[in-house]
């Protein structure tokens, strides 16, 4: 008669506790007082129902945030559910949950979260929400944390529970399966649901290691797909069979920036106000890195062809011909960055109306002959439109490639630029043919750096040549002024302006000496065309001819 008292009992709470709302939100506690009633006909090794005080932990991918939802589902031994399931949500930004007085049947339990969380690679909140699962017994502990380890388990432990397995041994099984996936094998390790990123330990360590090479650079929604496909891969033999995905792990891990991530999360629970204790990940993902088998694919490429034409990037090319264009390209997988540096000769580039692409580049250095080309984002494409001078001009023009951060050259590439019949001239002694990109005056319209102008502004025309050398120059498409410093020792003179051609032509024999030069300026309020500036150079009994073109915009 006893029993079936208590039989009734049950019955009624446990139709209470569906029929009714639960009240929960209390703070994570450690005490697992339960008491044993009646038995139950669960599939289970359960024979009582079990009364649980307070079930609690942390959800964490980095740390879910306040007001995620949680929902907490009993199982049956063969983990099937069993329709009773309980509700509560995320109380804080640590990702800490709670819910009081909750009866079970079963000891088995599916824990679900869904919600936005802190990024540790990126250092700021999710833009899009992820689901974590795990699955637990709650045999000896009702303290359980939801993280990525917890959630890749859950589909293999379900297949080995439904070949025979018993739940401890499937879940020892699937855990040891994900860990040698990241080259992981501990002597010993607890169970996933135990695990917390913010405390010190070998195996919390582990836990952060993982959720941050399955993060790397990727949305919310490609990091649970990636998941998805692994949890989906492993299910039946326990080993991640794709390349592909094998690859996209060691991809994104390979360039991630550990120093900044783990101060990333410090700042994140230093401005929660909580104590935390990193652990020490970093080694776990650099042992990835070096012994994993999964293939890096995710090289920097150099297209032969991009959009302005042939790529002086491409590994293939290193001859190209002067006054022609050539791109610049270079795509950049999410995670990679890229530095070029060019040196040793001449060169320009468009700045419009096909200006550089996602480069961030300085400006030429005359002393040194050098210049360098940042590339801005990752995960984007580079390109801009480059031309050379002639091969007189140049030296041992060089491209040095640094690739993800490298402080030496990962790569160099030497050029041979010939003229447009595709012969290198042997270059005259004492060629001192130079366009400087400004003096203390302003800039020079003569270098081929320098592209765009404003109507009365103050630049000059300076270049040095060697003595018996001679430049003409003819401009066309404009109106403009200018003023000839004394002093100076070049030999020169201008043609009469031309209003018809709106040109006018301009000859220089010998250097003009530093200190002296042409002052020049653009004037009226109308330039529909560009102005046009054709070079021809007598260089030691040797004659070179070359355009540019330049815009003029109002002042």
């Amino acid at each position: 008669m006893k029993k079936l008292v208590y039989l009734s009992i049950g019955l009624i709470v446990a139709v209470f506790v569906l029929s009714c709302e639960d009240e929960f939100l209390f703070p994570r506690i450690h005490d697992d007082d339960s008491e044993i009633t009646d038995t139950t006909q669960q599939t289970s090794n359960l024979q009582d129902t079990l009364f649980i005080k307070n079930l609690s932990g942390y959800v964490q991918k980095g740390p879910f945030i306040n007001g995620s939802s949680i929902t907490i589902s009993e199982l049956k031994g063969n983990l099937a559910p069993t329709g009773i399931n309980y509700n509560t949500q995320i109380v804080d930004n640590k990702g800490t949950y709670g819910i009081k007085d909750i009866k079970f049947t079963s000891e088995y339990i599916e824990l679900k979260a869904t919600g936005f969380y802190f990024n540790e690679v990126a250092g700021q909140k999710s833009s899009a929400q992820l689901t974590l699962y795990a699955l637990s017994d709650l045999t000896d502990t009702t303290s359980l944390n939801v993280n990525v380890l917890s959630n890749l388990e859950k589909r293999r432990v379900e297949y080995l529970v439904s070949e025979g397995h018993s739940f401890r041994e499937a879940k020892q099984k699937a855990q040891q399966d994900i860990l040698a996936i990241f080259s992981i094998d501990p002597d010993t390790i607890r169970e996933s649901e135990l695990l917390d990123i913010s405390k010190d330990g070998e195996d919390n360590a582990i836990l952060l290691a993982i959720s941050v090479i399955l993060q790397g650079n990727r949305s919310e929604a490609d990091l649970s797909e990636l998941m998805a496909n692994i949890s989906t891969d492993i299910r039946e033999d326990g080993i991640l069979n794709s390349e592909s995905t094998g690859s996209e792990l060691i991809n994104h891990c390979k360039y991630l920036d550990l120093g900044t991530i783990r101060q990333n999360l410090v700042n994140r629970y230093n401005n929660l106000g909580t104590e935390a204790v990193i652990p020490d990940f970093e080694k776990f993902i650099l042992k990835f890195i070096d012994s994993t088998e999964f293939v890096f694919t995710n090289d920097i490429e150099y297209p032969e062809f991009s959009s302005y034409g042939e790529n002086i990037l491409f590994a293939g090319k290193d001859t190209f011909v002067a006054r022609k264009d050539y791109s610049m390209a270079a795509d950049l997988p999410v995670g990679t960055s890229l530095k070029i540096v060019m040196k040793g000769g001449m060169w320009y580039y468009n700045v419009m109306p096909n200006g550089p692409v996602n480069w961030n580049i300085t400006t030429y250095d005359f002393s040194s002959r050098m210049q360098t080309f940042t590339a801005v984002e990752d995960g984007k494409s580079c390109d801009l439109t480059i031309m050379f001078d002639p091969p007189e001009n140049q030296g041992d023009l060089t491209i040095e490639y640094y690739e993800n951060g490298s402080l030496t050259p990962t790569k160099i590439k030497h050029l041979t630029i010939t003229n447009s019949d595709g012969q290198v001239p042997v270059p005259p002694e004492n060629d001192s043919t130079l366009y400087p990109f400004r003096t203390e005056t302003g800039l020079n319209i003569l270098s081929p750096l320098n592209d765009t102008f404003y109507v009365d502004t103050t630049y000059v025309m300076a270049f040095n040549i060697a003595d018996m050398d001679t430049i003409h120059l003819t401009l066309t498409g404009g109106t403009w002024e200018y003023e000839y410093i004394p002093g100076a020792q070049a030999l020169w003179y201008a043609t009469d302006y031309d209003s018809n051609t709106k040109s006018q032509r301009f000859v220089f024999s010998g250097p003009i000496m530093e200190g002296y030069e042409i002052r020049f300026r653009f004037t009226g309020t109308e330039y529909i065309e560009p102005v046009n500036i054709e070079y021809t150079e007598y260089i030691n009994r040797n004659v070179y001819i070359w355009s540019r073109s330049v815009t003029i915009l109002p002042y």
